[in-house]
């Protein structure tokens, strides 16, 4: 068990650690080097700034229930609440367009995705409770683009298509986008046989220390962006929970419980890199030898990921106020160091089923604070570091004066 925490915990934080980088041509070098200025650069960009939020949370993390529990939490079900939450979502591609392909094969990827969770209670020494695990492949494809006018029918003249994909960073009007995602995954806990609270069905309650959950996920979704400087995404899709074949098995008992069908999506808003909060600025010598006064600059991602589970849940537990939870929301406000290739810090507010696999029967509000990490962060294809120059400094700071010396 401690092996599987020190596994996670190092899988995440093998990507945290900020680094300074060269940008090419930009006289200011504190940030993150900037993508490609293509259009199908910033195409992928901006797919990829749609990824669900990864972040571990040590800090307030709270779950409250939304009625009173038929049957308390037990020892080791987080009776004494809960020290740890981190949830990933990672996508490692496997295939992409390269620049010298087409406009189709451009605005396509596939991808392996990956995403297990884990929570830890203050309980006892063996205090992680099952795990999300979810394994599968996912495909994007763009539709239909504001700027080349193409489409999955429709391709205008090839030289049109050319010179607008090289400069589109010169474009004064926003690139409106419609892309299309599917993927199929395995969701489980790699618990054993057995779901039932003292393996008593008549409790009508999951257990959640050694409770089996097994499903299998469809997802189809369309999303709408539209980007200048800040972006916005707007996504809805359908999901079906289901039996496969062999080991990809929906477990009997989570039918007319769990749900088979579901309308999903997200909104969400990326701000363009904003004036630090906490007003920070460093004097930063730039390529051309000069010192200049840069502030460290920061963006905002605001984010509401929702489901509505439809169909029949007469198995549903109603409990004392008689509900059945279809629908359920995370909100997140996430704030990100522009100069940290992965680090950023997250609040995180849920309502609905809780959404650890066989806890789906307990409806709680939560909420939490940590740190948020990205395997991929987005690049803002029309950030130019230059601009983060508040000025010009006469005066070196102290960590150049070592080197300055040793120049003479």
């Amino acid at each position: 068990m401690k092996k599987n925490i020190l596994l996670f915990i190092t899988s995440f934080f093998v990507y945290v650690l900020p680094n300074k980088v060269q940008a090419q041509g930009n006289i200011i070098t504190l940030f993150d080097e900037t993508p490609d200025s293509s259009l199908y650069g910033g195409i992928q960009q901006i797919i990829t700034a749609n990824w669900p939020i990864t972040y571990v949370s040590p800090i307030l993390l709270k779950f409250q229930p939304l009625r009173k529990r038929d049957v308390d939490l037990q020892f080791g079900e987080g009776q004494k609440g809960y020290i740890l939450e981190g949830v990933t979502d990672l996508q490692f591609l496997l295939g992409q367009g390269r620049p010298t392909h087409s406009h189709t094969w451009q605005t396509l990827r596939f991808t392996l995705r990956y995403a297990p969770a884990v929570r830890m209670t203050f309980d006892n020494s063996s205090n992680l409770i099952p795990t999300n695990q979810k394994i599968g492949l996912q495909f994007d494809k763009v539709l239909w683009d504001s700027y080349t006018g193409n489409n999955l029918f429709h391709h205008p003249n090839k030289a049109i298509d050319i010179e607008k994909k090289n400069y589109w960073e010169k474009e004064t009007k926003p690139l409106h986008m419609v892309y299309f995602t599917g993927y199929a995954m395995h969701y489980s806990n790699g618990q054993p046989e057995g779901v039932w609270y003292k393996d008593d069905s008549s409790y009508n309650r999951n257990n959640y220390i050694s409770g089996d959950f097994s499903t299998n996920i469809l997802n189809f979704s369309a999303t709408y962006t539209r980007f200048y400087k800040d972006l916005l995404s707007l996504n809805i899709g359908y999901q079906n929970d289901a039996n496969w074949f062999g080991p990809f098995s929906y477990i009997t008992e989570q039918k007319k419980r769990y749900g088979h069908h579901r309308l999903l999506g997200y909104a969400q808003f990326l701000t363009r890199p904003m004036r630090n909060p906490f007003g920070n600025a460093s004097i930063e010598r730039g390529t051309d030898n000069k010192y200049y006064i840069v502030d460290k600059k920061w963006e905002w991602k605001f984010r509401a990921d929702w489901e509505y589970i439809l169909g029949c849940l007469s198995n549903y537990p109603k409990g004392s106020n008689n509900k059945d939870y279809r629908f359920n929301t995370h909100f997140f406000i996430e704030g990100m160091p522009l100069r940290s290739r992965a680090l950023g810090y997250v609040a995180h507010f849920y309502y609905g089923r809780d959404y650890f696999n066989i806890r789906y029967d307990d409806p709680v509000f939560a909420y939490m604070f940590g740190v948020s990490l990205k395997l991929n962060k987005f690049k803002n294809p029309r950030f130019n570091p230059d601009s983060a120059r508040l000025g010009e400094s006469y005066k070196p700071p102290k960590r150049y004066k070592k080197y300055l010396k040793q120049m003479k």
